[in-house]
């Protein structure tokens, strides 16, 4: 999706996954509720996945990629397609003629046209060491996510009131102040966002320790709130500057491993909470630290998606910051 659109309106793509985040929680929230059954309950949450079956269908290829690739004959058939969905008439040998000017441009520049892989990637030692340190900042970030979502029943009597109201003020106002703030930030938000998540969820831990016949039920259901509202509003900077310095042929690849090590840190969460606890600010700690090293990353916001591995290197020229490679 970042690759079909132009660069002032990528936030724009970030913005509807967060939306897309939200409705899910909602969703699970009320099967859970009104069927007690743990396996008939994830059989009914899971089956609105079976509509991506469609996306084969209906979902475009990425042009960009294609041509990257050197099938410029489908990725021509791709952007007549795409005219034609938006409305827009463009005859073929048009866009023919802009691609061979465009490809025409690269050789005078010397930019010759090459088949990376992931092996190449990896030589690449500025551009690999970026997306290691976005695995690492969201891996410790999943582990406080569901350290959090696993002490949600500490907050208040009841784990739905709880959860309802996480998810009913994480929708519209997750989505005001993002759509506002993901145009100007993206490093900063992600700093940001973990460092609040933490640090109120430390300070959670720390009522539950001191309180007494529930004393601070009401400021513990504040900062639990706050707490999964502020994680949950990082992961939409996340996976938007993780499109934005991978080089078209990983940028996939790139968000595949970006969600399965998120996912293993999820799988691992539950089993150590189960010795630690969740009373526990071992995870919080961890986030607070890693968040910061996403300033090791270039600044991202209004640049172009880098093609191949060059253009991705060349991101760092642009940093503000001495520390950002």
């Amino acid at each position: 999706m970042f690759e079909l659109s132009k660069k002032s309106w990528k936030w724009v793509i970030g913005l509807y996954t967060s939306a897309m985040w939200t409705t899910s929680l909602l969703w699970l929230t009320l099967v859970t509720y009104f069927i007690r059954d743990w396996q008939l309950a994830f059989k009914i949450y899971s089956s609105p996945m079976l509509f991506a079956i469609l996306y084969i269908f209906y979902y475009p290829e990425s042009p960009r990629w294609l041509l990257e690739r050197g099938r410029t004959e489908e990725a021509i058939d791709w952007l007549c397609k795409i005219a034609k969905t938006n409305g827009v008439q463009i005859e073929r040998s048009v866009i023919t003629e802009q691609l061979t000017q465009l490809k025409d441009n690269r050789r005078s520049n010397n930019d010759v046209e090459t088949h990376e892989t992931v092996v190449d990637y990896l030589k690449r030692v500025k551009v690999s060491g970026r997306f290691c340190i976005l695995i690492w900042i969201h891996s410790s970030a999943m582990l406080l996510w569901y350290n959090i979502v696993f002490a949600t029943g500490t907050m208040n009597c009841c784990i739905y009131v709880t959860f309802t109201v996480m998810v009913l003020l994480e929708g519209p106002l997750r989505m005001s102040y993002n759509a506002f703030l993901l145009k100007r930030i993206r490093r900063k938000g992600i700093a940001f966002f973990i460092s609040a998540s933490s640090i109120c969820f430390i300070i959670l831990i720390t009522l539950q320790r001191y309180e007494k016949e529930d004393e601070f039920w009401i400021p513990k259901l504040v900062f639990g709130v706050v707490s999964k509202l502020m994680v949950q509003s990082y992961m939409t900077y996340m996976f938007t500057i993780a499109s934005e310095v991978s080089p078209t042929f990983f940028r996939a690849r790139a968000m595949s491993a970006l969600l399965a090590f998120g996912n293993l840190s999820s799988t691992c969460a539950p089993l150590i909470l189960k010795m630690i606890g969740t009373n526990t600010p071992v995870f919080a700690l961890l986030a607070l630290l890693s968040a910061n090293l996403i300033f090791f990353l270039p600044p991202v916001i209004q640049a172009d998606l880098p093609n191949n591995l060059d253009d991705a290197e060349r991101l760092a020229l642009t940093a503000k910051k001495l520390f950002a490679f």
